[in-house]
């Protein structure tokens, strides 16, 4: 192996290292509350980095986070059964987002789905990665479904918000071809214009 090529993967490596924790630091920064994300930087941190006394910080801080969502989870629990308010429905969909709980989907500007969480595939009966690489729309019915491109293409290029940053009541499409109503709130998690990175979370509504 030559001495130039060794250097260059090596600077490589460091390059998507200090990449890999600016992206940490920015989606903590969006979602300081979730404890998953806390820990598997904390990892990132011990492994990667070879920190273990920062890791142990965000692990702690991992821990703290747990017990406080367990414990919103028993108080959200006895709302769910009333059905909550509006500001409710808002927190869970948009603020406090709990991908244990919560159907998630991240997809890019390009509406092409990066990353549907478990709760995601199963709401809609599709398997584990099978909805990974495929445009958002096949989860609308029409004409949802022929609309969705034109409103994201719209906001890459004019930063006009549509759904953006609200909960809207729409139905979705089961892989078995019905409709679902389901309550959708979208947020943007990351870049500008055609590097934009989307979150839409999915709340079915009892029919």
């Amino acid at each position: 192996v030559r001495f130039t090529a060794l250097a260059a993967a090596l600077n490589e490596i460091e390059r998507t290292v200090l990449k890999a924790e600016a992206a940490y630091k920015m989606v903590l920064s969006r979602y300081p509350t979730n404890s998953k994300l806390a820990r598997t930087y904390g990892r990132f941190l011990e492994n990667v980095v070879n920190n273990p006394w920062k890791a142990a910080k965000y692990y702690v801080l991992a821990e703290r986070l747990t017990e406080m969502q367990e414990a919103d989870e028993a108080a959200g629990a006895e709302m769910a059964a009333s059905g909550g308010g509006e500001a409710a429905v808002e927190n869970r969909l948009l603020h406090r987002v709990d991908e244990r709980v919560n159907a998630v989907f991240i997809i890019n500007a390009n509406g092409i789905i990066q990353m549907a969480n478990k709760n995601a595939c199963s709401l809609l009966g599709y398997g584990k990665g099978e909805l990974d690489g495929k445009n958002i729309n096949v989860i609308m019915p029409p004409p949802f479904s022929q609309r969705h491109n034109k409103y994201v293409r719209q906001y890459a290029h004019t930063g006009r918000e549509t759904v953006l940053n609200t909960v809207v009541s729409l139905p979705a499409l089961h892989k078995d071809r019905y409709v679902i109503p389901v309550r959708v709130g979208v947020t943007k998690v990351s870049g500008a214009a055609d590097s934009s990175t989307f979150m839409g979370v999915l709340e079915p509504i009892a029919q």
